[in-house]
C-alpha cells in the first residue's frame, strides 16, 4: 500500500516538474520561431518594449524588457529587466571577454531581433522586439461549393 501511495505522489511530482520545465525551457525557441515566420517592421527610435531571453545549459528563460533605440541602432547600456513589482532595472550581464562582436553586431537588429551575445556566464542573450512583429498573413476564403454560387 505505502508503495503504491509513494509511487502515485512521485509520478505525480515528476509530471508537475516536467510541465514546468517544458514550459519555460522552450521560450526562446517559440518567440524566435515566430518572428522568422511573420519577420518583423524596422523597429522605431525610442524606448521599445522586448522580450529578453537568456539560454544557460540548454534552458531558455524569457522576460519582460525595454531597451532603447536611436536612428534605428540599439543604445548600448539601455537594456532593462521588468521585476515583479513592475519596475525596471538594468540588465547588466557582462559579454564574455575573447568573444569579439563588432560595432554592427552590438547595435543593429534584424527582423526585430537582435543578435545573439554570450556572457561571461555562459548564457546567450538576446532581445526580441515584439510590438515589431509583423502580423499573421491573412487566411484565404474558400470557395463554396457551385451549388451554393450557380442556380440551375
Amino acid at each position: 500500500m505505502f508503495q503504491k501511495l509513494f509511487s502515485a505522489v512521485l509520478l505525480c511530482l515528476l509530471s508537475l516538474f516536467s510541465t514546468g520545465q517544458a514550459k519555460n525551457s522552450n521560450c526562446y525557441k517559440d518567440w524566435y520561431k515566430l518572428f522568422t515566420e511573420r519577420g518583423a517592421s524596422l523597429v522605431p527610435d525610442g524606448d521599445n518594449d522586448v522580450i529578453i531571453s537568456v539560454i544557460k545549459d540548454d534552458v531558455s528563460n524569457c522576460y519582460i524588457g525595454k531597451l532603447t533605440v536611436k536612428d534605428h541602432k540599439i543604445v548600448l547600456g539601455t537594456l532593462r529587466v521588468q521585476a515583479e513589482d513592475g519596475s525596471f532595472q538594468k540588465f547588466d550581464r557582462k559579454l564574455k571577454k575573447n568573444v569579439y562582436y563588432s560595432p554592427e553586431q552590438m547595435t543593429s537588429t534584424e527582423n526585430g531581433m537582435t543578435h545573439s551575445f554570450l556572457t561571461s556566464e555562459d548564457e546567450v542573450v538576446r532581445a526580441f522586439f515584439y510590438k515589431s512583429l509583423n502580423p499573421p498573413a491573412k487566411r484565404l476564403k474558400k470557395a463554396p461549393d457551385p451549388s451554393q454560387l450557380v442556380s440551375n
